[in-house]
């Protein structure tokens, strides 16, 4: 269920594109990235680096963290999710060998405690996820990459996942963010002589997905003509070295 909702705004994104337009564009020496459709905001992009052949990408995805405190609220939980399509063109000459999309996620975990005698507690619990979904589509065919996904993170923690899949010519790209926290709260029950006081405590999870950075390994592919150039100069090598030998 926690990738459900990002999930189904992926599928839609890729398969109602066809009226969307361009609002934020990367131009690098051996592929164009640009914003097509999104499930909200328009995707910012921001190009953090290009060198030697690996260029860094930063992505507002348009998620925002998210907070459950059982004082305010009681227990529960809540989420929210972005989606977006690009279309990209790797140039003629170039392809790309390997893209990894990472994160970094802000959480925190809280279960009130308090000691007691002749006291029993039924616990509570905490929980909060942060997801980076995304897929491919190129020629017709859906490939669906590997997620970037951490849980009860109570800190800063780095995800990342990475797809070594080969990319030339024109391809979409769906990418997909997710926020999700619940709590319930720990009761307390206290005898005090005759019968059980009840004390409900606080619970609270929070969590953030922050510095979406898209990492893109790019490589110049030779023309025929350049491994028809090597192999002649082999041959005229070999050839060479032959006569030497006689």
């Amino acid at each position: 269920m926690k990738q459900l909702a990002t999930g189904l705004l992926l599928g839609a994104l890729i398969w109602h594109a066809s009226t969307a337009h361009a609002a934020a564009t990367i131009e690098t020496a051996g592929f164009s990235l640009a914003w097509t459709e999104s499930s909200a905001n328009p995707l910012d992009m921001q190009l953090l680096s290009d060198t030697d052949g690996l260029v860094r990408i930063g992505m507002a995805m348009g998620t925002w963290g998210e907070r459950w405190d059982t004082n305010m609220n009681g227990d529960g939980g809540i989420g929210n999710a972005a989606a977006h399509l690009l279309t990209g063109i790797v140039r003629q000459g170039y392809r790309i060998t390997s893209m990894t999309l990472g994160a970094v996620v802000n959480g925190s975990l809280y279960l009130e405690t308090r000691d007691c005698e002749q006291c029993e507690t039924a616990p509570g619990t905490v929980d909060n996820s942060a997801t980076l979904n995304w897929s491919i589509l190129r020629a017709g065919e859906h490939a669906v990459l590997p997620a970037a996904y951490a849980s009860h993170v109570d800190g800063v923690q780095a995800i990342s996942a990475t797809s070594r899949l080969p990319l030339e010519g024109p391809f979409q790209l769906a990418l997909g963010a997710e926020n999700t926290v619940g709590a319930s709260s720990p009761v307390q029950y206290v005898w005090n002589g005759w019968n059980w006081d009840q004390t409900i405590l606080q619970a609270s999870a929070a969590v953030e997905l922050s510095n979406v950075v898209l990492s893109v390994q790019v490589a110049p592919v030779p023309e025929p003509s350049s491994y028809a150039m090597l192999l002649a100069g082999l041959g005229v090598a070999g050839w060479m070295a032959r006569r030497r030998r006689i």
